[in-house]
């Protein structure tokens, strides 16, 4: 028994040893390069197209199973440029040989070099690769004709699971979209990918940049991404740590022609369940800075976005300024200077809910909350609370005026040139004429607004309320001032753009204002 164990032993050596030295010796009886013409006539008879392999293959068997190609050109489709549709440089993979014998397969690290890919469409729609993806359909279906689905299949393991690639490595890579229908030209240059051994349930080192050339408008954009990625076997189950992504633009309609743009955070999605979860989102431009952390369900189905976001303080005039933004002069140069908002954010495909709003605009701080529904037609809600706000600030400079002596004469001369003691809902009836009829008549608003404390034209008023119902081309507003010179205002608007010419009705009260302080605010 034991000299048959030998024997048996010995044989099945000796068969090893054969494959081994047959492997290592086939490189040295075989030329991959005589089999240029079949592999070109192939590619021909298979996609109609001319294959050029200008660079030697070289072929690897032991321990590896590879080939190795120097320079490759596919043409272009008919009707096209005489560009090649595709072109690499230089083009590496390599199988591993023993774990074939177990079903697995392990390759190792995928490398491109000079890949460049020319996409086009013309201008009766046609794109350079639909020829390609028609034979592959036509092909796949008759596959599935002559191939029966095995029953028996255990479809409990992904076949994904026996794969193993040590990397993929894309370098300087090209890739261009022509589209003639729409005038569209679109550039990626420099093109640089590089994974580490990508393998399921552990984290994969992912590092991307490029750069996009934009014709039409002119615009030059570089990107720099990086993440660990982490996939489950399904492919259903993706989370991105340390997702980090920076970005410049610049163009000529861009503002300050150049923008810088950097984006963190951490993402994981589960297809399965629908979730999706951004937690340390942090977006910086300019001098603007945003964060938040947002969470998603039913994002396919019915997706439903919540989470608070926080815009930190920041100098609106100054970022209005950088992005090419007109500002006009206004009373008070350090206006728009500091402004910050917060809020907790509940939004649909179809709506967003603003709670909690805080913001705060150089001394002014408003509280409250805001609802937009329906973002075809849409129908807004609010409800905002502001404690004191000097309007002054930010109208434009008054011109100046040649002040006489005493304030009798100052008001002789300045009577002209200064501003009517008038009511809201009167100044709203001086304005008849200007009504923007059209865009009335398609508000849908509701809501209110309160402020403590107000000034504007110099005009001082304390416990003012507003509110509005718009809707179907009819307004109605009812508006108060508690505090007006030891008087009070209170008044309805009832605006009415449902016919051709506008009605308006006004209906307003003023009680025990003293005329004589209102006066000096106003003229002085």
């Amino acid at each position: 028994m034991a000299r048959l164990l030998k024997i048996i032993l010995s044989i099945f050596t000796a068969i090893i040893l054969l494959v081994i030295i047959a492997a290592v010796a086939l490189p040295f009886f075989i030329n991959p390069n005589d089999f240029k013409p079949e592999i070109q006539a192939a590619v021909k008879e298979n996609i109609g197209r001319e294959l050029t392999i200008d660079g030697d293959l070289e072929l690897s068997v032991f321990p590896w199973i590879g080939i190795s190609t120097g320079k490759l050109t596919l043409s272009n489709a008919q009707g096209f440029t005489d560009k090649p549709f595709a072109k690499i440089e230089e083009s590496n993979i390599k199988v591993k040989l023993i774990p074939l014998l177990s079903k697995k397969l392990e390759v190792s690290r995928v490398v491109l070099k000079g890949l460049v890919l020319n996409l086009a469409k013309n201008k009766q729609g046609i794109r350079n690769w639909d020829d390609l993806s028609s034979s592959e359909n036509s092909k796949t279906q008759s596959d599935d004709k002559s191939d029966k689905p095995d029953k028996t299949e255990d479809k409990s393991t992904s076949p994904l699971a026996a794969l193993a690639i040590g990397g993929v490595t894309i370098e300087q890579a090209t890739i261009v979209w022509d589209d003639q229908q729409q005038g569209q030209y679109t550039e990626i240059s420099d093109f640089n990918f590089k994974t580490g051994r990508l393998v399921f349930d552990e984290p994969i080192d992912v590092d991307l940049s490029l750069k996009v050339f934009n014709k039409e408008p002119e615009l030059t954009e570089l990107i720099c991404f990086s993440t660990e990625l982490v996939v489950n076997q399904k492919l259903d189950v993706f989370k991105l740590n340390e997702f980090n992504i920076k970005s410049v633009t610049r163009g000529k309609d861009v503002p300050g022609e150049e923008l810088s743009v950097t984006l963190l955070a951490q993402i994981a999605l589960d297809l399965t369940r629908q979730t999706m979860d951004i937690s340390g989102l942090k977006l910086n431009t300019a001098n603007l800075g945003l964060s938040a952390d947002i969470s998603g369900t039913n994002i396919m189905d019915k997706p439903v976005f919540k989470g608070p976001i926080n815009i930190a303080e920041f100098n609106l005039a100054l970022l209005m300024k950088d992005m090419a933004m007109p500002l006009p002069e206004m009373q008070d140069s350090a206006a728009l200077n500091k402004l910050s908002i917060a809020f907790d954010l509940l939004a649909t495909r179809n709506a967003a809910n603003f709670q909690n709003l805080v913001i705060k605009l150089d001394e002014t701080n408003i509280h409250g909350s805001t609802r937009v529904k329906n973002f075809a037609k849409p129908e807004i809600n609010f409800d905002l609370k502001v404690d004191t706000i000097d309007v002054d600030r930010y109208l434009s400079p008054e011109e100046v005026k040649t002040k006489a002596k005493g304030k009798g004469k100052a008001i002789a001369k300045e009577g002209k040139s200064s501003k009517p003691v008038s009511t809201p809902a009167s100044s709203v009836a001086a304005s008849a004429t200007l009504f923007p009829v059209e865009t009335l008549r398609g508000l849908n608003a509701h809501g209110q607004l309160s402020i403590d404390k107000l000034i504007i034209n110099k005009l001082k008023m304390q416990g003012l309320s507003f509110k509005l119902d718009a809707k179907n081309g009819l307004i109605k507003t009812e508006q108060a001032v508690k505090q007006l010179y030891q008087g009070t205002y209170t008044g309805k608007t009832t605006i009415d753009v449902k016919n051709r010419t506008p009605v308006l009705a006004l209906n307003e009260k003023l009680a025990k204002v003293q005329i004589e302080p209102l006066l000096n605010d106003m003229l002085g």
